[in-house]
């Protein structure tokens, strides 16, 4: 028996709560935004970005891919999604 283990995106910031998402091949970041629970009152989602597992850091405009104006993005297993907030 080989037992497989979990990998994760860890959604912070302006969300509620902050938390970790089960990663699974194709994730999106509108996937990990809403099932984190989606943005919070004071969420900018103008001001989000990835941070990769190597420590890449990748500013995304949340805003503009919800209205259809850029592409979503997918996710790798480590990564972080930080949604700013005031």
């Amino acid at each position: 028996v080989v037992l497989k283990q979990a990998r994760f995106v860890y959604v912070t910031g302006g969300v509620r709560p902050d938390r970790p998402v089960t990663y699974r091949q194709g994730l999106t970041v509108t996937q990990a935004l809403a099932t984190a629970g989606g943005p919070g009152d004071y969420a900018q989602l103008r001001r989000a970005y990835i941070v990769r597992a190597d420590g890449e850091k990748v500013r995304i405009n949340v805003k503009k891919i919800l209205a259809g104006r850029s592409a979503d993005m997918s996710l790798e297993p480590d990564d972080q999604l930080i949604i700013g907030g005031s």
